[in-house]
């Protein structure tokens, strides 16, 4: 059975006392804000797990890591202090783009980087994507770059999350707004937007974990937002959003869980929220009370 925590400072449960496997994703850092530069691609979580012992109905401090908001970094995830640690996504900045959470740094039996966001095009107006967020399947994937020179007008895509099949996103480039990275099962990330067709619209948003896509056109639009992941069925490591695009346009939101935020593009375009993180225990329920073995009954024998 598994029990999946958003929220709350401890965790207690009835088991039947053996050992429990703990999976941790940290917060995903935020986009970072247009000021005198375009801002950066927020990072994507570290992942970490270990199966470790547990005592039915103790009472263990936990963390829960909390996604940055516009030009803040993710806070890390955290089980019993440090017995398993995820760590954050850090913020993109005006004109540089937020690492990824480091497995270095993370604790656990198994670690996976989260994915960067991504770098700095040569188009003040395009702005870059957040990276993904890792997960049991492997490492997060990083954004993509805003437009390399005006007039590209495209903001770049957020990175996949979690291993697998998941890839980058695509950069912005030529009245492109770059594709979100294809998540860890393979489903395709927010699809490229291409001029004259679809220009002056908002980045197409991810799914099942994939990066949203990125912005175009000149006028302020906002970047899709990352999917959330879905490796433990409605849980799993979230998306990168995608980069804003135009005078002023917003970075997008990432997905659930760890996913970082999309860039803001020149002027005042502000970044987008990294997304929360989140504990997965996997654990064998105590029996039911009142339990008498079959065989005790006769049955059986």
């Amino acid at each position: 059975m598994r029990a999946y925590i958003t929220i709350g400072s401890s965790w207690s449960i009835a088991t039947d006392g053996s050992d429990i496997l703990v999976e941790c994703i940290g917060g995903g850092g935020g986009g970072g804000s247009s000021s005198s530069d375009i801002g950066g691609g927020g990072g994507g979580a570290a992942y970490a797990r270990s199966v470790v012992p547990y005592t039915s109905g103790a009472s263990i401090p936990i963390q829960i890591g909390q996604g940055g908001g516009a030009d803040a970094d993710g806070t890390d995830t955290s089980w019993n202090t440090a017995v398993v640690l995820s760590k954050a996504g850090k913020k993109g900045v005006a004109g540089s783009a937020g690492a990824g959470g480091l497995a270095s740094t993370s604790v656990g039996t198994t670690k996976n980087d989260g994915g960067s966001g991504g770098g700095m095009g040569g188009d003040s107006y395009s702005a870059p994507g957040g990276g993904g967020a890792a997960g049991p399947n492997g490492v997060g994937m990083n954004g993509g770059a805003g437009g390399s020179a005006l007039p590209d007008l495209g903001g770049g895509g957020g990175g996949g999350a979690g291993g697998g099949s998941a890839t980058a996103g695509d950069y912005g480039t030529n009245l492109r707004g770059g594709a979100g990275g294809t998540a860890q099962d393979g489903t395709a990330g927010g699809a490229q937007l291409n001029d004259p067709g679809d220009v002056n619209k908002p980045g197409n948003p991810g799914s099942h974990g994939s990066g949203g896509g990125g912005a175009l056109g000149p006028t302020g639009n906002t970047g899709g937002t990352g999917g959330s992941g879905i490796e433990w069925g409605s849980y799993g490591a979230g998306g990168g959003a995608g980069g804003g695009c135009g005078v002023s346009g917003n970075g997008g939101a990432a997905g659930l869980y760890g996913g970082g935020g999309g860039g803001g593009a020149w002027l005042v375009g502000v970044g987008g929220a990294g997304a929360n993180g989140i504990i997965v225990v996997t654990y064998t329920p105590a029996p039911a009370s009142g339990f008498r073995s079959l065989a005790l009954l006769g049955v059986g024998a």
